[in-house]
């Protein structure tokens, strides 16, 4: 029998005891097809939207034979040798097999290599160094280069100008001239794109290149105002220290002057926008014609946001929209760092969607090209959360929470354009990510829940269901041990709000005994922190909460008031009052253990990072009683120190107050148990807090760890992040697990 420390391993890397084999859909001509069937036998198949039967798209033994004859070897297993694809307009199939690029002919089996020798390399995009994912972060990361419409370039950055490289034969061309370290070119190149209801985010490459690719939106990035801080490498031969550009609370931001280049002349044609101080500005899209790019600006606040259209030849900009509140409109962590903003041209350029909470939930509005609102396309006590395809057929469908005696689930919805009813395409529980097909007749469904593993189906636009394409098999994981994760809820402090969570126990649970427990919390208004889909990740700290079960915890994670997710009151408990949330938090810790007699109420311990890392202190400090132990990574327990907090916590010059209040470091003579604080080296808007705070502790006599990881930066990865665990676990076997209760 396997023991629970072998277990917790096993549970940090579960990707590798799943099946989960990806799907691929594509249009091949008129056809929708799938690559369906394991790596032995995989076959591409046809399928009628209609019926939903399915015959096959290609001869397998002649395709074999053909790559056999091309490459001189003959291909692995029985199948077609390769489980993704792209269908082209001309009815062909193109795939990558043995590190090239194929096209395939369905009628003849006829392969070919689809690009010449030499020229497949100049036509693969490369990568470059952008400054952070929005450009609000220190450190800079590869974003692939980003290609024009007709495929002729690439455009990205190098020495702070903006470089054009062809296609054809890999000649650049600079197309700025000017830039500099202090005053740089910049052009978007790749997001990051939150994952609707899950505590993840991928990379969603974006393209500010006009339709015709003759302009290019960019930016000119001034942060010759903006504090430059210390960064110092110590793991080099030498110690070396950089300056890096760093956007405090309160002070100068970047200045961002958007502009558009012409990339026949180099024509630099500035958008006349009045204001571009203290604002947040990014590209939003172009207008079918390419005679008009949107962009959208945010006061640094966001509680104001403007739509504008700005003419191609003159630059000049006119406000479509604006929308303003007392209280953020949107998330800062989505928008000024992701680009989610919530903004749908829609395909003929006749209009577009907006998405906007302004009655209280989030829903999508619809306007002409003018800017004249047309109409409310939903409505409810239940939110949408994004707009997933806008279809030909005159639907907009979208996934939303829209089951409210279960809010968190996400559905695949859809609504007329002009206006009606809307219709629930999808029904069991959890989250649903639909992913539309070419022409949009149907999309993947692939849905899970806390105790229920991954499945891929195929669904016709109109909700019917056609066939399932894949499920995940867990059998292996099981083998290993296995309880499922269980949904709960509980009453807030105001005794009417109910508020959900996800709890994980050991595989060897056993009601009879009593358990330590462990909360894992976020507590931020940008992310919620339950994972409510069936989460198998590749990172260990995200499969954490339910690994730290198998050595013998009952962990948990509620997503209390101030989290988003829900209404905007629901998220705007925490406004001015970082804290206010945390008595929800030891609320719920109370109920639970009253409610579970085998939750010991005596061994209790808390875990957050980054946010949770302030909220996790700050429970201990205002909770002693209730919580124990508390372990914070990457803690931002200072509000200055960055502009995260001034969405929330308003400007320091006009609200010093909050700030006094959420700075924890200030607070530290409250801290009467454990605390471990661990922090990188690289990530400053964090490393200085940490410091200061661990400072304050040793000042007020207080016993306490304080862990660096030198080099680290704000997410650990490879053996940082086993020592994380290693110290994580080591501490609340001490302070909590084995506990003495005075």
């Amino acid at each position: 029998m396997k023991v629970a420390e072998e277990i917790y391993q096993a549970y940090l890397n579960r990707h590798r005891l799943v099946t989960d084999r990806s799907v691929s859909v594509s249009s091949v001509g008129e056809e929708l097809c799938i690559i369906e069937g394991t790596p032995q036998e995989t076959v591409i198949l046809k399928v009628n939207l209609s019926t939903g039967q399915t015959s096959s798209l290609v001869n397998v033994d002649r395709v074999r034979a053909a790559l056999r004859a091309e490459t001189g070897r003959e291909p692995p297993y029985r199948g077609l040798p390769f489980d993704q694809f792209i269908g082209t307009k001309d009815g062909r199939v193109e795939f990558d097999y043995g590190g090239s690029r194929w096209r395939l002919d369905p009628v003849t089996s006829e392969v070919e290599r689809a690009c010449a020798t030499g020229k497949a390399d100049c036509a693969t995009p490369r990568t470059w160094l952008r400054s952070g994912i929005g450009g609000y972060l220190i450190d800079k990361a590869e974003v692939p280069e980003v290609l024009s419409p007709s495929g002729d370039w690439f455009a990205s950055v190098h020495s702070d100008n903006i470089v054009l490289r062809s296609t054809q034969d890999g000649r650049e061309q600079q197309l700025t001239m000017c830039g500099t370290p202090d005053r740089y070119w910049d052009i978007e190149a790749q997001r990051l794109k939150p994952l609707a209801g899950r505590y993840r985010s991928v990379f969603d490459v974006v393209n500010p290149w006009s339709p015709d690719s003759l302009t290019l939106l960019a930016y000119r990035r001034d942060v010759t105002s903006v504090f430059h801080i210390p960064r110092i490498h110590w793991l080099k031969p030498f110690e070396e220290v950089d300056y890096v550009p760093f956007q405090k609370a309160g002070a100068k931001l970047d200045c961002i002057e958007p502009i558009l280049i012409d990339v026949r002349s180099g024509r630099q044609i500035p958008v006349q926008i009045a204001e571009i101080d203290d604002r947040y500005i990014q590209w939003l899209g172009w207008h079918p014609t390419g005679s008009i790019a949107f962009i959208i600006v945010y006061t640094r606040d966001l509680k104001s946001a403007q739509i504008v259209a700005v003419n191609r030849e003159t630059g000049a900009a006119h406000a479509l929209m604006t929308e303003s509140s007392a209280t953020p409109i949107k998330i800062q962590l989505e928008e000024v760092f992701s680009g989610a903003h919530g903004f749908h041209l829609l395909p003929n350029g006749e209009g577009f969607l907006w998405l906007s909470s302004r009655d209280g939930w989030n829903h999508i509005y619809r306007y002409d090209i003018a800017g004249q609102l047309l109409d409310q396309l939903t409505e409810g006590d239940w939110p949408v959360y994004e707009v997933s395809h806008i279809g030909s057929d005159g639907f907009i469908y979208f996934t939303a929470a829209i089951d409210t005696t279960r809010p968190y689930d996400l559905h695949v919805c859809r609504v007329p354009l002009s206006g009606g009813a809307v219709e629930q395409l999808t029904s069991e529980k959890g989250i649903h990510d639909p992913h539309f097909t070419h022409g949009g007749f149907a999309f993947l469904d692939t849905h899970s829940s806390v105790d229920r593993p991954k499945r891929t189906e195929l669904v016709r636009a109109d909700g019917t269901h056609l066939r399932v394409l894949s499920e995940m098999d867990i059998s292996r994981l099981k083998s290993f041990g296995y309880t499922e994760a269980e949904e709960f809820t509980v009453k807030a402090t105001d005794a009417v709000t109910d508020l959900w969570g996800v709890m994980y126990k050991p595989f060897n649970f056993d009601p009879s005994r009593t358990y330590p427990v462990i909360e894992f919390i976020y507590g931020g208004p940008q992310l919620t922190e339950a994972q409510r889909f069936f989460s198998i990740n590749s990172r260990k700290y995200l499969n954490l909460v339910w690994a730290l079960a198998h050595l013998g915890y009952i962990t948990f994670c509620l997503d209390a008031r101030g989290t988003p997710g829900r209404s905007k009151a629901f998220q705007d408990f925490v406004q001015g009052n970082w804290a206010a949330g945390i008595a929800d938090h030891i609320g719920a810790v109370k109920q639970l253990c009253a409610r579970h007699s085998w939750m010991d109420a005596r061994r209790v311990g808390i875990y957050g990072h980054s946010w949770g890392g302030h909220a996790s202190t700050c429970a201990l400090m205002e909770a002693p009683d209730t919580y124990h132990a508390a372990v914070s990574s990457e803690p931002g327990y200072d509000p200055w120190q960055y502009i995260l907090s001034e969405p929330y916590l308003d400007a320091p010059q006009k609200n010093r107050a909050a700030y006094d209040q959420a700075n924890l470091i200030r607070q530290a003579a409250k801290v009467t148990r454990p605390l471990m604080i661990v922090t990188g080296t690289r990530y400053n808007l964090v490393t200085s807090a940490a410091m200061k705070m661990t400072r304050a502790l040793i000042e007020a006599g207080i016993d306490h760890e304080f862990v660096v990881v030198p080099d680290a930066t704000h997410h650990f990865v490879g053996v940082e992040e086993d020592y994380l665990l290693l110290k994580l676990t080591r501490f609340f076997d001490r302070h909590v697990k084995n506990r003495i209760a005075a």
